[in-house]
């Protein structure tokens, strides 16, 4: 099940220096940028959970794909081309700026486009 929105704020807020502190070995700051990465997957599980959709929400690797095609910059250069090489990155599968997944052609993903596109016209 997922965590709480609590629970997950948590675990950012303790994560997230681990992941900024240089003096930190690469390894250790890399398992806490993948705690973090979790936490996000599990808050876009929770928002598929609530609406039910048929298809089934992307794996943790997966998501964590989507997320580092249009988050990376949120973690350090040192450990960013790990993350990279870990999980890929797909930047079809989050809209550019958003952390939940939501299936191509819901209303939910046309919202989030519709948005993006209203921040960056044409």
């Amino acid at each position: 099940m997922a965590w709480t929105e609590e629970e997950r704020e948590e675990i950012k807020n303790e994560l997230w220096p681990r992941v900024k502190d240089p003096s930190l070995p690469a390894r250790e700051q890399m398992e806490a940028a993948m705690g973090i990465l979790e936490a996000y997957w599990n808050q876009s599980v929770e928002f598929w959970y609530d609406r039910n959709w048929d298809e089934r929400h992307p794996s943790y690797k997966r998501y964590g794909a989507g997320f580092l095609a249009h988050h990376a910059h949120l973690f350090p250069e040192a450990i960013r081309a790990g993350l990279i090489r870990h999980f890929g990155t797909n930047p079809d599968l989050l809209v550019p700026g958003h952390i939940r997944w939501a299936p191509e052609g819901s209303p939910e993903r046309k919202a989030m486009e519709a948005e993006l596109k209203a921040e960056n016209p044409e």
